[in-house]
């Protein structure tokens, strides 16, 4: 629900507005209708607004659930961790707290899937190589 004038908002006698609505899960991501109605969605319209708040609530949820189903089988004495994941096992960090995020990306094809993705017979440099996710979705078309 969103409430014109929300005294804790309001600046210098103008209006603002809050969105009031329960939080749902473990969402920690701003509500769009809070840029957008503040004038801060950097020139994105209230649609894309939403549509960007959406694929951000997927992410995070995908990244949660990778997280859940995911389990260190081994650790090397030199503190690097082989994970296995519902994306397959990752040699990582010890403790690496953005792998579910990398393989969040690649679950839900930040990169690019069918025509936009690599294909087979592509040479793809994958320059920012971390721990070799893209790589292996590359090696894999």
């Amino acid at each position: 629900m969103l409430r014109a004038g929300a005294p804790n908002l309001a600046r210098n006698g103008q209006r603002a507005i809050q969105w009031t609505a329960p939080p749902r899960g473990n969402r920690s991501i701003r509500p769009p209708s809070d840029f957008w109605s503040l004038g801060r969605a950097n020139g994105c319209s209230c649609g894309d607004s939403t549509r960007g708040h959406d694929f951000l609530v997927h992410f995070n949820e995908t990244a949660q659930r990778i997280g859940g189903a995911s389990r260190t089988i081994e650790r090397d004495p030199q503190g690097i961790d082989l994970v296995e994941t519902p994306l397959g096992r990752y040699w990582t960090v010890k403790n690496d707290r953005f792998l579910n995020f990398t393989l969040a990306e690649e679950a839900i094809d930040i990169y690019g899937q069918r025509d936009e993705g690599p294909r087979r017979g592509d040479v793809v440099l994958d320059c920012g190589a971390n721990i070799g996710v893209f790589t292996r979705k590359a090696l894999s078309a």
